[in-house]
């Protein structure tokens, strides 16, 4: 039995195995007598079958058992034992030779292995990275205030239409009418936007569909009529204006400060200028903290300046999500996947140098902060403490949901996207205050205009969706079909795509979060066969080399590995 390494490249090896029948043949006959002593045949008492039947029927299989059993137990024992930093898991190499499957034949096996180079920096008192304060300003105060009364504000009638109000008309072109269309006159393009900023109920004037409405599928939405049904209708209508409606701010009143801050929180201007200044220093604080978090990030990953093997990954990647992703996906979506890898090798190395664990305290606050988080996300605030305290000793006996917990915390999203507009976002706003932990990380909702009754109206283009900040009192001038709003739609359509369907793929394909696959020499097909066994992490590292040799497919040299990367150290006292 022979192993040679070839070097491709600074980081990529090719290990050729080769295999003569003598490496494998008192193994592949002592396979065969096993399989003698279970096996039952009509005619023949168990453990009596000839050997010629048995190497007839069962001889392919314990041939390939035995083969890939060598092969696992020497080939990661020769990555065990020249200490390589393999990632991702050996591919066969694309000059594989064909072999014989035949008992007796001599087989020659290459692979291609990727690795990482050792990290060895240091961190001193010359590693500074800023940290920025952001100023309350008087103008950033009063538009929070004026957006925070909108948000409890009511849809009236109004006189005239102005950018933000809604038009409600009745069209007829003669063949096709269509009662009480919704129109938001902020999203009417061309000419015919004059005609409907300034109309009056009562107003009367043609407009070319095709031209103020370009967006076929809302302006089938508007006239009632299947996409199909536009090709050759007269797009010229006549237009009749039934009312006008605008939002209206709430007033200052008690009511009103409940409806934003819960019962009995404020109860004067004063004490709301004070509440509105608080929100907006707990946010600043939050996009300052996020800023931060990334700059670190981004600092320690530049300092530590590692090296990836990105055509071994990229195909790495593409093997073992076969049917999932395209080659140009992969190679689309691997900038991002390296930049978190090369977070992940940081991170740990880090937390192996300076003695960083996560403690049992750790987890209970983070269970806590999870379950608070989730109370927030429906808008439930002031949740006694002790019902969320409950609530995480309940995740923190679910498995999947404590994984879930401890992969998450900081650095948090750039955006959390709510499906909702302003009312959505000061709910969330004021789960998280109310959770302690206001201003989490950057919130902004997606929603549709209101129709006359002042619920959501998806009828038409003209009520396409707008976006939403806190603090900020008009939606966003996105252009309606444009890349920033179809990027936000797109996000909306998959997360409830996501919801839907519980589907999970990208957690667990190319993303590699999982704690066991950020081992290295462990790819997907080991980690599944380490989950199933052993079902936690903890149980993971508890097991014995003894115990991972009972996996299958795993000799005594594998499973030597298994435990060192477990532990985190190749050089540990091996434990039987």
């Amino acid at each position: 039995m022979n192993i040679v390494n070839k070097q491709l490249d600074e980081l990529t090896h090719q290990l050729t195995l080769e295999i003569a029948a003598a490496d494998y043949a008192e193994a592949e006959k002592k396979k065969l007598h096993e399989i003698r002593r279970k096996a039952e045949f009509k005619g023949f008492r168990k453990g009596m079958v000839p050997m010629s039947l048995i190497q007839k029927v069962y001889g392919p299989q314990a041939l390939g058992d035995v083969i890939n059993g060598i092969i696992n137990e020497q080939l990661y024992g020769y990555i065990n034992d020249n200490k390589l930093r393999v990632v991702g898991e050996p591919l066969p190499s694309e000059d594989q030779p064909d072999n014989e499957w035949k008992s007796g034949s001599d087989f020659t096996f290459k692979f291609d292995v990727a690795e990482t180079k050792e990290l060895t920096f240091d961190l001193g008192k010359d590693d500074k990275v800023p940290y920025y304060n952001i100023n309350i300003t008087e103008a950033a105060k009063k538009e929070m205030k004026e957006n925070m009364l909108r948000q409890v504000g009511t849809l009236e009638d109004a006189e005239k239409a102005g950018e933000e109000d809604f038009v409600i008309a009745d069209l007829d072109n003669g063949e096709k009418k269509v009662e009480g269309a919704y129109i938001a006159v902020r999203n009417v393009e061309g000419d015919a936007h004059k005609l409907f900023a300034g109309c009056k109920k009562g107003d009367q004037f043609d407009v070319n569909v095709n031209e103020a409405f370009t967006n076929e599928t809302d302006r089938a939405s508007m006239l009632k009529l299947k996409k199909e049904e536009l090709e050759g209708l007269n797009p010229v209508f006549h237009a009749v204006v039934n009312n006008v409606r605008t939002f209206v701010a709430a007033k200052e009143s008690q009511d009103t400060y409940d409806k934003l801050f819960g019962a009995d929180q404020v109860h004067s201007a004063e004490e709301f200028d004070q509440a509105i200044a608080a929100r907006l220093a707990a946010n600043y604080k939050q996009e300052a903290d996020y800023r931060l978090s990334k700059d670190v990030r981004d600092y320690l990953v530049e300092k530590a300046a590692i090296q990836l093997p990105d055509a071994f990954l990229k195909r790495w990647l593409l093997h073992i999500n076969e049917g999932k992703f395209t080659a140009e996906q992969i190679e689309a979506e691997y900038p991002a996947f390296a930049a978190d890898f090369r977070w992940q090798i940081v991170r740990d190395y880090l937390m192996g140098k300076y003695g960083l664990k996560i403690e049992d305290k750790d987890l209970h606050e983070a269970a806590e902060a999870y379950v608070a988080y989730q109370y927030a996300m429906y808008g439930m605030g002031n949740v006694p403490q002790e019902l969320i305290r409950g609530a995480a000793e309940n995740v923190m006996k679910d498995e999947n949901q404590m994984r879930r917990v401890t992969e998450s915390g900081p650095p948090w999203p750039e955006l959390l996207l709510i499906d909702g507009g302003r009312g959505q976002i000061a709910a969330v706003e004021k789960g998280l205050e109310d959770a302690g932990k206001p201003g989490l990380f950057p919130l902004a909702g997606i929603a549709k205009a209101r129709d006359e009754a002042g619920h959501a109206d998806r009828r038409a283009g003209n009520v396409a969706d707008r976006i939403f900040l806190p603090g900020r009192s008009n939606p966003l001038s996105l252009r309606q079909g444009g890349p920033e709003i179809l990027f936000l739609q797109q996000i909306r359509d998959a997360t409830h795509r996501f919801a839907i369907t519980r589907h999970r793929r990208a957690r667990t394909g190319a993303a590699m979060s999982g704690e066991i696959m950020r081992l290295p020499g462990i790819g997907p097909s080991t980690a599944r066969l380490l989950w199933d066994a052993f079902s936690n992490f903890e149980a993971m590292q508890k097991a014995t080399i003894a115990d991972l040799q009972k996996l299958p497919g795993i000799g005594r040299t594998r499973a030597e590995a298994l435990y060192a990367h477990l532990h985190g150290d190749t050089d540990t006292q091996r434990k039987n």
